[in-house]
């Protein structure tokens, strides 16, 4: 297995260093690619050993025009990372790396699972519902979803999920 993770909220946290590092040693192949806003937050937190991509793709006018993310973010990966190889991507975001994700899957049929995060829920879902047909796109279409806690899934499940697409939601 060879994974791709998407991960913009690299240079923020430690922990997501500590996960692929810790995947590595494992022996698991993978790379990071990894969509930024600033400058300064360009190599911050990089994981040692682990390939790692990082491309300023995201502009402060994406909080107001979304979908501009992913259509600058796929072609830097298409250029920069060799796809060929890759068997499963990995969103740590629903939306930002989601959105990507789901654009890897349908323009190369790459499987991709997605990791929903409080602030998925909490503050994009809440208060962005112009974005609730690509997140419930993004949800169906993946092979798997990585709830943090069993409260987060359950709110998910409720709050995002139509009835009648629960019990799928519920298998990944």
């Amino acid at each position: 297995m060879s994974l791709l993770h998407i991960c913009c909220n690299l240079a923020g946290s430690t922990v997501f260093p500590q996960l692929f590092e810790a995947l590595a040693a494992q022996g698991v192949s993978q790379q990071v690619f990894v969509p930024e806003k600033r400058p300064e937050d360009m190599g911050k937190n990089l994981p040692r050993g682990v390939p790692t991509h990082c491309a300023l793709t995201v502009k402060k006018s994406d909080a107001l025009l979304f979908f501009r993310k992913a259509q600058r973010s796929v072609p830097e990966i298409e250029r920069t990372v060799d796809l060929s190889g890759v068997t499963l991507v990995h969103a740590h975001t629903l939306f930002t790396d989601g959105s990507i994700a789901h654009a890897l899957c349908r323009r190369h049929g790459l499987p991709y699972i997605v990791t929903l995060r409080y602030s998925d829920i909490e503050a994009i879902w809440r208060y962005e519902p112009h974005l609730h047909p690509l997140g419930r796109r993004i949800l169906r279409d993946a092979a798997g979803i990585v709830c943090l806690s069993e409260g987060a899934r359950a709110r998910v499940r409720e709050m995002c999920i139509p009835p009648k697409e629960r019990e799928a939601f519920d298998r990944k």
